[in-house]
């Protein structure tokens, strides 16, 4: 694999973008990141039907933010309009960079590891302070430096660390990738732990769930046994005491305490509920009385209004044609299975969270992922 030195230069622009997830002018990087993807990918490489919808959705969102007298930076616009694009053709570029599967895991690793980096630093800061929970469900980062955000965009982050535990389905591995890896589903699943985040847990079991499915090639027997093993793994550790006690009572403290407990998702169905009514009463977009829609798509919606929303849904429809096709297509390589938990709990975490004002970052990753997979989906036609 030989790399020239625009490829250089566009790998450690990344990796500079991803390793300050959590700087407060983490914008201008990714922006000028952005700017890179479009002079040193080719021009003539990589569109598809995605992109199309992509690029008509950034012009239109940032116009309709400008339109409703949102207050937004400059950068943050011209991110908008060329972040998307930009990223998802990023990622497609990645995987004709990197076309063996153990590069492919090594940069998917080294990528995740960046971004979480400064975040499992300030985790294990706290659990030094605090202890294994810490109920406020607050971190304070350098104040200088980085923003102190709330214990649901640091759970945004960590889905995509998450996902990771999906190594552990993975055949003929090399030991110490599979152990990097591992580190970092850990690490993650500590850190939603430690803030007593619900949807990090939900998240991790559907990545469990979706990786066993993966693993056993939808095989009813082979599945029903392997479910059935892990509950008894469950059940022993659950009854053996092996979890703190402080854990258990500060999730189930939040869910008595909480006016929306988990069968209403935190609340999130009354606010998908009234961000659906707002759909049609207020197609150009709507205030923030009612804070977040908690969901990437309604909050698209909120913000903009159905112009950006519609181009948007397309090419969501088209990115889960892509994922479903090397879901079932059962021809796996390791980097696959990854790719396809990463899929899932970033999804799962953009149907829950409000992901594209909450984290512009996370959102253009996720446009990177779609990226990813569309590729593979056509390097196997």
């Amino acid at each position: 694999m030989k790399l020239y030195l625009k490829d250089k230069i566009l790998l450690l622009s990344f990796f500079f973008v991803v390793l300050t997830s959590l700087w407060a002018n983490n914008i201008y990087l990714l922006f000028v990141f952005s700017i890179l993807c479009w002079f040193l990918i080719p021009l003539n490489k990589w569109w598809d039907n995605v992109t199309i919808y992509l690029l008509i959705f950034s012009l239109f969102y940032a116009m309709m933010v400008v339109l409703n007298g949102r207050n937004n930076s400059y950068f943050n616009l011209l991110s908008y309009i060329i972040a998307p694009v930009a990223f998802y053709r990023f990622g497609r570029w990645t995987m004709n960079i990197f076309r063996n599967d153990i590069a492919r895991q090594k940069f998917l690793f080294f990528t995740i590891l960046l971004y979480l980096g400064y975040f499992f630093i300030l985790i294990l800061k706290d659990i030094a302070l605090v202890g294994i929970v810490n109920e406020t469900r607050l971190l304070l980062g350098d104040t200088n430096d980085f923003e102190s955000w709330s214990a649901t965009l640091y759970g945004m982050m960590a889905s995509v660390g998450i996902s990771c535990i999906a190594v552990i389905f993975t055949r003929k591995q090399k030991l110490w990738l599979k152990l990097c890896f591992i580190s970092v589903s850990i690490l993650s699943l500590l850190s939603v732990i430690h803030l007593v985040n619900r949807t990090g847990i939900i998240i991790f079991l559907s990545c469990l769930f979706i990786s066993l499915l993966v693993y056993t090639k939808f095989n009813i027997k082979r599945m029903t046994s392997a479910v059935l093993l892990i509950t008894f793994i469950v059940f022993v550790v659950y009854k053996s005491d092996i979890i703190d006690q402080n854990i258990l009572d500060a999730y189930a403290q939040r869910e008595e305490s909480s006016t929306t407990n988990a069968s209403q998702l935190g609340g999130r169905t009354e606010k998908w509920e009234v961000a659906i009514d707002n759909l049609f009463t207020h197609p150009w977009g709507w205030d923030d009385s009612g804070g977040h829609a908690h969901n990437l798509w309604l909050d698209i919606a909120r913000i903009a209004g159905l112009l950006p929303l519609f181009p948007f849904l397309l090419a969501t429809f088209l990115y889960i044609k892509n994922f479903l096709y090397l879901v079932i297509k059962k021809s796996y390589s390791n980097f696959t299975i990854i790719l396809i938990s990463i899929n899932t709990g970033m999804i799962l975490s953009s149907f829950v969270e409000p992901v594209i004002e909450g984290s512009l970052l996370f959102f253009c990753m996720l446009m990177m992922i779609w990226g990813v997979t569309k590729s593979l989906v056509v390097n196997r036609s």
